[in-house]
């Protein structure tokens, strides 16, 4: 067993990412309250800062919190390797996972994909961007071939932390996308407070993956 120095505690990683998180949710507000003025600085302060735009600050922060969490389950996937433990594949899978969520978060390449594959199908209410029927299909097929490694592959530390995050995560991704989904279909106010909680939730559940592969790192090198 090789040990990883310098690696910050689960909950520490935690509070380092509040510290960037909250602040970035805060911008998001204040960029949608001063592009109400209508001002040339209104519109560049909601291009920069606002969570439901694109290739900005919040992009920026997520990709990298994404990226950060998946370099911490590789490694935990390299002790399982170092053991050749039972679930060593797993972990690779799900670092690759995550991984890959943040170039997709970055590219945005769930929408195009998922519109196509839901061509057909014509959304309302909290369908009414239907590529999150494309996305509930994808995570109940990851349900599926990750729900052993959940349950007998992780410890209940890790597992604990990759609940959550998932909870999380899922809850904006999803849940929270659905919603404002459905108060963009019936032209109801307020929606873009539901996209700000919605990038909140994804960017604290980014973290929480992250934490869930510290965990098992300290788990593996006792």
């Amino acid at each position: 067993m090789f040990h990883i120095p310098f690696l910050p505690t689960p909950n520490r990683y935690l509070i380092y990412s509040a510290a960037v998180i909250l602040p970035t949710a805060a911008l998001a507000a204040l960029a949608q309250v001063v592009s109400n003025t209508d001002s040339e600085f209104g519109r560049l302060a909601f291009e920069i800062f606002w969570v439901g735009e694109e290739a900005n600050v919040p992009t920026f922060v997520n990709f990298t919190l994404l990226v950060v969490s998946s370099i911490f389950i590789f490694l935990a996937a390299a002790q399982a390797f170092a053991v050749k433990d039972r679930w060593r594949w797993h972990w690779l899978a799900f670092a690759a996972i995550i991984f890959f969520a943040a170039f997709d978060d970055a590219a945005q390449v769930h929408e195009p994909v998922g519109a196509y594959f839901t061509r057909n199908f014509d959304g309302t209410g909290f369908f009414a961007w239907e590529w999150v029927v494309y996305g509930i299909a994808v995570v109940f097929i990851l349900m599926l071939l990750g729900f052993r490694f959940v349950v007998y592959g992780m410890k209940p530390a890790p597992r604990r932390y990759f609940i959550l995050a998932v909870v999380v995560y899922l809850g904006g991704a999803l849940g929270l996308e659905m919603t404002a989904a459905f108060m963009f279909f019936h032209e109801m106010e307020n929606g873009r407070y539901v996209t700000l909680a919605e990038e909140t939730c994804e960017m604290f559940g980014s973290a929480l993956f992250g934490a869930c592969g510290l965990r098992q790192i300290i788990l593996m090198a006792d």
